[in-house]
């Protein structure tokens, strides 16, 4: 319901402040269902299977991202910006009543964990176990923050931008854009079953962070080329190598954190 009262917003006034006050909203609705879905992911997965079931997340985000950048682009040429905010505000609310109904009931896997955090007093203590480890920090900082910059930063800002400037008209950028997405589904379902088989991690992360640099540096020579053909090509490209790379990483990285949690503490942790 949040998710769609930021998108409702951005429908009826498209002011800077607005903005900022609608996405800030939003963020915050999508923030709540994504703990909760990877909560219970945790809980429901066997230790054999984590990965593949982190991948579910990674699935139905860049699923989405692909059908909301082909909706979106285009319907903008008809209703326009407005239309399109409202349409979505509508199927959000639409989801909200849908997820009411059919999420699973967890209820029980909560009551137990609470009750556990409060008789063993081990909440605290487990929060300062893990801000204060190298291993966590080493991972957060090197492998989950960077990831995050880059699609936000990079894929979703800067990568628009450029292409605006370079003349490519709206459809044509959601296009592009839906490489990156498709890039993400096509790897993670592979990497995920590997990362389950070998129960390794380290070398999937490094060669995620180094792919995501090949593919930044394909995207930014973009502008060196002459023709059209040869510059939406290394756009492409690049948004492809970003797309495999983040699939090397989204999903492994919550196994990597995991992992070390359960072999420092001889159980499972959500």
């Amino acid at each position: 319901m949040l998710s769609a009262l930021g998108l409702a917003m951005l429908a009826f006034d498209p002011s800077f402040i607005t903005a900022l006050a609608a996405r800030a909203i939003s963020g915050i609705g999508q923030g709540i269902p994504f703990i909760a879905v990877q909560f219970y992911i945790l809980n429901a997965t066997t230790p054999e299977r984590r990965t593949e079931g982190a991948s579910i997340i990674v699935f139905g985000f860049q699923g989405g991202k692909i059908s909301g950048m082909a909706i979106g682009s285009l319907l903008v040429g008809q209703p326009g910006a407005p239309g399109v905010f409202m349409l979505s505000a509508v199927i959000a609310i639409a989801i909200s009543f849908y997820v009411r109904v059919m999420a699973p009931d967890i209820r029980r896997i909560v009551v137990s964990t609470e009750e556990r955090l409060s008789s063993s007093g081990v909440a605290w203590r487990d929060l300062l176990r893990v801000i204060s480890n190298a291993d966590f920090i080493r991972t957060m900082l090197m492998i989950g923050i960077p990831a995050k910059v880059v699609l936000t930063g990079a894929i979703i800002f800067a990568m628009p931008l450029l292409m605006t400037r370079m003349g490519y008209a709206q459809d044509d950028i959601g296009q592009i854009l839906m490489v990156y997405a498709a890039g993400v589904l096509v790897v993670s379902s592979v990497i995920s079953r590997l990362v389950d088989r070998s129960g390794k991690t380290d070398g999937v992360l490094f060669a995620g962070a180094l792919a995501s640099g090949a593919g930044l540096i394909s995207s930014s020579m973009a502008g060196w080329p002459a023709s059209t053909y040869g510059a939406t090509a290394l756009l492409v490209v690049g948004a492809a190598i970003v797309g495999i790379a983040h699939g090397f990483i989204n999903a492994p990285v919550i196994t990597h954190i995991a992992n070390w949690y359960i072999a420092g503490r001889s159980a499972r942790s959500p």
